[in-house]
């Protein structure tokens, strides 16, 4: 058994997080043990292992509905998907000028989906 640490810092929060985790695992079968989070202020209030949970989940989210968006629309780079976090930690991905005519699909398809809330809306102009 080799453990491995790893820093991380999410792109959906200013959070620090660092785990541990085991290289003589496949990766499919791998689990991460959390071993410290430096709390951003959205997160300050919870405890190291609920902030660890809640940080993973916005930020599979927000991964997994942008994949969704690019699986149903493969003409989109990722990179130019534009989102953010609001207020309430739920997220909101802009759909381009486009692809304004599919927001109810998306949204139907991201419907309970996650395992944060997402919500497609149009782009802003």
């Amino acid at each position: 058994m080799t453990m491995q640490t790893t820093r991380w810092k999410p792109d959906t929060c200013g959070c620090t997080v660092e785990y541990t985790w085991d290289d003589t695992v496949p990766q499919e079968t791998r689990t991460h043990q959390c071993k410290t989070v430096t709390r951003c202020p959205a997160h300050a209030h919870l405890d190291t292992l609920t902030s660890y949970d809640e940080v993973g989940k916005e930020n599979k989210s927000k991964n997994q509905a942008i994949g969704l968006l690019v699986k149903e629309h493969p003409d989109l780079k990722p990179q130019d998907i534009k989102w953010q976090i609001k207020e309430d930690r739920s997220i909101e991905i802009e759909l381009p000028a486009s692809k304004k005519a599919h927001k109810d699909a998306m949204n139907t398809l991201a419907k309970d989906k996650f395992l944060k809330p997402v919500t497609f809306k149009d782009e802003a102009v």
